[in-house]
């Protein structure tokens, strides 16, 4: 495999792990009969009492939501600082 094959070969790789985490979680819901969506989205899961976690900490939540956010900002503005092709980069070394 060469270099230009192995970034789409990631890439499949990817979307497949991706569309078989989305079917397991929708078989997981229907099996379980949940809404594991709405559960992340509102912070509340159906269920017993006993079993829920007794202290929720959302300072520690909107640290790790930070972090994250400042991580994809980061990637991201760097990558769109990097060039696409190495045949992009311009060169000043010509006489």
């Amino acid at each position: 495999m060469d270099g230009r094959t192995a970034p789409g070969a990631r890439g499949n790789v990817l979307l497949t792990v991706v569309i078989i985490h989305i079917a397991t979680v929708i078989a997981s819901s229907r099996l379980h009969k949940e809404n594991p969506a709405r559960a992340m989205v509102t912070g509340y899961k159906q269920g017993m009492r006993k079993d829920a976690i007794p202290d929720a900490s959302k300072a520690l939540g909107m640290i790790i939501l930070l972090a994250v956010i400042g991580f994809w900002f980061g990637y991201y503005s760097q990558a769109a600082d990097a060039p696409r092709h190495p045949h992009d980069e311009q060169h000043d070394d010509h006489d």
